[in-house]
Parts: C-alpha cells; sequence; structure tokens
C-alpha cells in the first residue's frame, strides 16, 4: 500500500483498499514515512527492494549485480540490505 501511494499508482491503492476492507484488514500509510515520487530519467535508476524510482541518494553495492545493485533510503532504514550478507552498502 505504501509503495503505491508513494509512487502514485491511485488505481492500485483503490484496489489494495476494497481488498483490505473485504478482507477485513487494517492497513496504514502512517509506517514507512511517505516520500517524494520521483520521476525516473537516464540519470536514476530504481530500488531493488521495492523498484521506485530513485535519485542521488541511495545504498549501493560494489560487488552484486556489477556494482549496479542499489536499494533506496526508504527500503534501507527498513533494514533492507545487500543479497549478500557480507557485502557492505
Amino acid at each position: 500500500m505504501w509503495w503505491a501511494y508513494n509512487q502514485g499508482h491511485h488505481l492500485i491503492m483503490r484496489d489494495l483498499e476494497e481488498f483490505y476492507e473485504a478482507s477485513g484488514l487494517k492497513f496504514s500509510l502512517d509506517t514507512p514515512a511517505v516520500c517524494n515520487r520521483l520521476d525516473f530519467t537516464l540519470k536514476s535508476g530504481h530500488c531493488e527492494v521495492c523498484l521506485a524510482d530513485i535519485g542521488e541518494k541511495y545504498h549501493r553495492c560494489e560487488s552484486c549485480l556489477g556494482g549496479h545493485f542499489v536499494i533506496c533510503v526508504y527500503c534501507y532504514n527498513l533494514g533492507a540490505r545487500c543479497l549478500k550478507g557480507s557485502h557492505t552498502l
């Protein structure tokens, strides 16, 4: 839900809200904190965890995916890390 909201996917949000309500589940947009949507450009990429577009701030592994494994700050703050536990970001 947070990812759909964060990326401005209103139709996905509507479908998720309907699913949550029909299932009797609760959802919250409070956690994690909502960030501004970034448009994908050739200078930006996407987070390998949540697939959200990222800009200048991110964490990158020099080894995984030929040095192209990047995690957005938000996923990193939620505990996401590299493919190999021994690698540092």
